[in-house]
């Protein structure tokens, strides 16, 4: 399981080759291309370690000073996902 850091963590680069950098970025292309918006979700429970993990990997994108100033929210239940959706699509709307 992954571990939330304390404090700064040292940067470690590395430095691949360009056949490592060209398998590596084909590789994440292809994935990134199989992506599909969806507006409809099965309904099946995803694992709590599952949304713990997801909720750690987008804390590590990049911020100002890296102070990740965003919060997030799991939602379980379907009603209240429901509820903001459509709140989202209104928000979104634009007005005739």
């Amino acid at each position: 399981m992954p571990v939330i850091p304390d404090s700064f963590v040292k940067f470690v680069g590395e430095n691949p080759t360009a056949e490592e950098l060209v398998k590596r970025s084909t590789e994440f292309y292809t994935q990134m291309d199989q992506r599909r918006s969806l507006r409809m979700f099965a309904p099946d429970p995803i694992p709590d370690e599952v949304l713990r993990n997801i909720v750690i990997t987008a804390g590590t994108a990049p911020s100002g000073a890296h102070k990740q100033p965003w919060f997030f929210a799991i939602v379980k239940d379907h009603d209240i996902k429901h509820q903001i959706r459509l709140a989202a699509e209104e928000e979104g709307s634009v007005p005739d």
